[in-house]
């Protein structure tokens, strides 16, 4: 319960809550927090809300897919990596704050005097807004990215990935060989796949996983939780896939 946790923090006279953190697409299952809940807790608490939407951030692609990230604007800032679902190059990484002057006053220090000059303009002295002081011009990347895709295009990637993630539910839902860990609620399908005996059904995928790598035709992770329990983790980041390719995915490993 959350705001009864926020009553036990505001108790403890001893407790500083440094920020709250909000995570929007984790990277096994891709599940993500509410929001706009968690905000309200961090403004009670008068803390920084941050949202690490690293896999979940390219959702807001899309008018249809967005509010699964329903509240992420009334946060302080939030961190967003188009390499993972723009076709990006790695590494295009962003950390967006709606507080301007913050990231100057976190990061600038030091160097003054044979490096950063207080007559350079801001937009010249960009080290003294990063941790790094000195980085690749990532901003670059998607640039050119939005030239090529704009808007529209970034917005059918998005639907059509999530068109992919139903299908693949379907088929596992069809199938009485295979089983969901957990009810999928992103573009991270996680299942097992089921012996016909009485063979363990963790050490099972596990060995069919192994068995699947070594077959040369395809590859698909997998996670294990920490009761033991292995599966396999489906992804959704490619726009290129198609359904074809799901069935042809499925079927291999159906057949080893």
């Amino acid at each position: 319960d959350l705001n009864s946790k926020v009553e036990q923090v505001v108790a403890d006279k001893n407790s500083d809550c440094l920020a709250i953190i909000s995570t929007a697409g984790t990277t096994v299952f891709g599940s993500i927090d509410p929001i706009e809940e968690i905000d309200k807790v961090a403004k009670k608490l008068g803390t920084w809300h941050h949202v690490d939407a690293a896999w979940g951030g390219a959702c807001l692609l899309s008018p249809t897919k967005k509010e699964l990230l329903s509240g992420i604007v009334l946060a302080d800032s939030f961190t967003w990596d188009a390499h993972k679902f723009m076709s990006a190059g790695l590494i295009t990484s962003f950390f967006i704050t709606k507080h301007p002057g913050i990231l100057k006053e976190a990061n600038s220090g030091g160097g003054k005097k044979y490096l950063f000059h207080s007559k350079n303009s801001e937009s010249e002295d960009l080290g003294v807004k990063s941790l790094q002081c000195g980085r690749k011009n990532d901003a670059l990347k998607l640039w050119l990215c939005y030239q090529k895709f704009g808007d529209l295009g970034y917005q059918k990637q998005v639907d059509h990935l999530f068109d992919l993630a139903a299908y693949f539910k379907e088929k596992v839902e069809g199938n009485p060989r295979l089983t969901f860990i957990q009810a999928p609620t992103y573009l991270n399908i996680c299942f097992q796949v089921l012996p016909k005996g009485s063979e363990d059904i963790n050490q099972y995928n596990l060995k069919l996983r192994e068995k699947l790598l070594r077959s040369g035709e395809a590859m698909m992770n997998y996670s294990i939780l920490d009761d033991g329990t292995v599966f396999f983790r489906q992804v959704f980041a490619n726009p290129s896939m198609e359904k074809h390719h799901i069935d042809e995915q499925l079927e291999l490993i159906l057949n080893l």
